[in-house]
């Protein structure tokens, strides 16, 4: 008997080791699904391939941290250079780099290819025009401290392209591209793993308010006193005597910096710093860096060659990046340093798109990217419908009009130099045709490139013709002509509305609403500064559903509502953290009720009226899918 009870035990732990071992298992296999979903898909390459180009993508990295991070000497660096003498010539720069990007576009410099005299010059003419602008954004850097870490997001992928040329030029362009996805990411990798141990090896490299502090005064940032007046100091510098100084100071006697605050100077004065974001995006740099290079891995591997990416890589990408986006934007609030932060993560994912654009530009020829983009346009208009592009037309309308007004204008002038034929490197103002006796007077540099880049047309509004007639060129070039055919191609009167409809939106939204909506809530703290706790829960109750129930008005107005008033009123009953957690409580709740009676007492009970259902789209592909989603279909 003892021997079966053994057995039974044994078979009774050997079962559960076999369950543990197998729930062990699916979870180490749901965790490595899910690491693999995030990871980008990397091109396995032998060993001294991957550390090569491990280091070619490194030195970029490693010049940008060394010259524009506070982990080497980029607050040396960048405050001696913004403040330097050649910052008063910025002006002069702009209009340089202005003046040249102008002739480089109405002479036609981009199609300077046909001789060693056009190549060279049109070499030199860009190569003039990059330094200037690389000049002008670390000189403004000061104002605009967000520039150099997107113009290296330019420029990283014209380093790698730059590699490829002199030493992979027997490799493909995509090949290379391919490739370049692991070592990105090895480098990624490093680059946090340095910076997280640089941060916490010392004091002074963590981010705090002292640090704060200090990177503002060394990098030059002015003190903002208009929200803050008591914090101004009564001493000035010697040089310029009509220099306000801050009521505290930074002690640097001691083994960590301190921040002293004599009698009468409230700590909340570091806010005066607030507005500077400098010091911050020294300090986060080797972080922006990392975004940056992980972003362009990703692009790398959506170009390998053996397996092309899918729509749900490029859809969970998508949805990883702006997730780590928010992520950076909470963190900087929580640290204080949200001003201007927004605006750099907008600039670096907007730079790392024309990054990856550049790539995409090498490595396909433009027919082929004329190809992708008409397949790219005709699954967008399949998939949303010709009436829903109308509405993007009309924002891309009210958006770009004086850009596109510019574009119109510079094509006009571009025309004229090629009629007038005072540039003889200029293209052909019309379309020269497939005879390659054409050629003849169409330019030394340019001849051979003029059919790639000029379609012919029958007239400005007819996009799709194939025959011109050579004698009349237009005013526009043949380019800005099938731009401006594609337009009035549009339906115009529909966009036209919807551009309309964008801008009384937009003014609707930033404006009135916005604007009003704090007002009417601070009139009405004000009229309730003398009501008790119940009272004021009703009246907020009342106008937080109503708010909640226009579409047009911002929650956030409410909630900020509720957190000034009821905690002012009910900490006294409640004290301090049941008032916080008595209007969280109340918020959630005005919140729920509002959803509820949106969807049941509104919604539903106007489902059945014909054109509610036409004005909602009922029977579109989205409505179709969310009703089976939901399971009522």
């Amino acid at each position: 008997d003892d021997d079966d009870d053994d057995d039974e035990d044994a078979a009774i732990v050997g079962d559960i080791a076999s369950n543990v071992t197998l729930q062990v298992g699916s979870e180490v296999a749901a965790l490595k699904n899910m690491v693999e979903s995030v990871l980008p898909k990397v091109e396995p390459l032998p060993w001294p391939t991957f550390f090569c180009l491990s280091v070619w993508c490194a030195i970029p990295a490693i010049v940008y941290i060394l010259l524009f991070t506070q982990m080497g000497f980029g607050e040396y660096i960048y405050y001696d250079i913004s403040h330097s003498q050649f910052a008063d010539y910025t002006p002069i720069f702009v209009g340089t780099l202005s003046l040249l990007a102008f002739f480089f576009y109405i002479l036609d410099m981009d199609q300077w290819n046909e001789t060693a005299v056009g190549i060279v010059f049109r070499f030199l003419t860009a190569a003039t025009m990059f330094c200037i602008l690389l000049l002008i954004v670390v000189l403004i850097s000061n104002e605009v401290p967000f520039g150099i870490i997107t113009f290296f997001a330019l420029i990283n992928p014209l380093w790698l392209l730059a590699v490829k040329n002199a030493f992979y030029g027997e490799r493909t362009t995509r090949t290379f591209v391919s490739w370049l996805g692991a070592p990105l990411v090895c480098i990624s990798c490093l680059l946090m793993l340095s910076f997280i141990v640089w941060a916490s090896a010392d004091y002074c490299n963590e981010w705090n308010t002292v640090m704060k502090v200090d990177s503002a005064e060394q990098t030059g940032c002015v003190a903002d006193f208009d929200d803050y007046p008591k914090c101004k100091g009564n001493a000035t510098t010697a040089a310029d005597s009509s220099t306000v100084t801050t009521c505290f100071s930074l002690d640097h006697s001691s083994e960590h910096p301190e921040l002293i605050f004599p009698e009468g100077c409230d700590t909340s004065c570091v806010k005066v710093y607030d507005s500077c974001s400098n010091g911050f995006i020294l300090w986060a740099g080797p972080v922006l860096l990392c975004l940056s290079t992980v972003f362009l891995s990703f692009f790398c591997t959506f170009l390998r060659i053996e397996i092309s990416a899918d729509e749900k890589e490029v859809s969970r990408f998508s949805k990883l990046w702006i997730f780590v986006l928010i992520i950076m934007w909470a963190s900087a609030s929580l640290s204080g340093a949200a001003s201007g932060i927004s605006y750099l993560l907008v600039t670096l994912t907007v730079a790392n798109i024309i990054g990856a654009g550049i790539l995409l530009y090498a490595i396909f020829s433009a027919q082929e990217l004329e190809q992708s983009k008409d397949m790219a346009f005709s699954r967008i208009k399949e998939k949303y419908g010709d009436g829903n592009l109308n509405i993007a037309r009309g924002l891309f309308v009210a958006a770009f009009s004086p850009l596109l007004l510019a574009y119109f204008c510079l094509s006009a002038v571009n025309q004229l130099v090629r009629r007038v034929g005072i540039n003889p490197c200029s293209e052909p103002a019309s379309d020269v045709g497939e005879d390659p006796n054409n050629y003849n007077n169409a330019g030394f540099v340019t001849a051979r490139g003029a059919d790639r880049n000029l379609v012919s047309m029958k007239s400005w509004y007819q996009s799709d013709a194939t025959t011109t007639n050579d004698n009349d060129n237009g005013v526009l070039t043949v380019r800005a002509k099938r731009h401006f055919g594609t337009m009035m191609n549009w339906y115009r009167a529909k966009v036209l509305t919807y551009a309309i409809y964008w801008g009384i939106l937009f003014i609707v939204f930033q404006v009135l609403v916005a604007k009003l909506t704090s007002v009417f809530l601070s009139w009405m703290i004000e009229q309730m500064a003398g009501f008790g706790l119940i009272a004021v829960s009703g009246i907020m109750a009342g106008v937080g559903v109503l708010m909640f129930l226009l579409p047009p008005v911002p929650g956030l107005p409410v909630y900020l509502s509720l957190g000034i008033v009821i905690p002012a009123k009910g900490h006294e009953i409640l004290g301090w953290p049941g008032a916080i957690l008595y209007s969280s409580g109340v918020g959630l709740v005005l919140k729920l009720f509002s959803s509820a009676l949106q969807q049941k007492g509104i919604g539903e009970n106007l489902s059945h009226i014909v054109k509610v259902r036409q004005f909602v789209n009922i029977n579109s592909k989205l409505m179709k899918s969310m009703r089976l989603e939901l399971g009522s279909g």
